[in-house]
């Protein structure tokens, strides 16, 4: 009888390890998933910073230019950079 109840608790103890690291398992695969999510809208939210910073590098403005299509406007160097970066 004290032989068999030891086999069962050497059993029972290696469940409770394989059940232990499927949990692990999980937890690890939403931690990679909560990590591509965050990639994915952190490379969204690049794209248009991308596209403004291209404006700044040429001194055109992006309001004017983008939303307004006004392509004849008169501002100095500085709104055009302040204006840029407020967008």
């Amino acid at each position: 009888m004290g032989k068999i109840a030891i086999e069962d608790f050497i059993q029972g103890l290696g469940m409770l390890g394989i059940i232990g690291s499927l949990i692990f398992v999980g937890l690890e695969m939403q931690q990679s998933q909560i990590i591509a999510v965050a990639s994915q809208q952190q490379e969204r939210a690049a794209i248009p910073v991308e596209m403004i910073n291209a404006f700044c590098e040429v001194n055109v403005d992006f309001q004017s230019t983008y939303f307004d299509k006004d392509f004849d406007y008169q501002l100095s160097t500085e709104e055009i950079a302040y204006r840029n970066m407020v967008h």
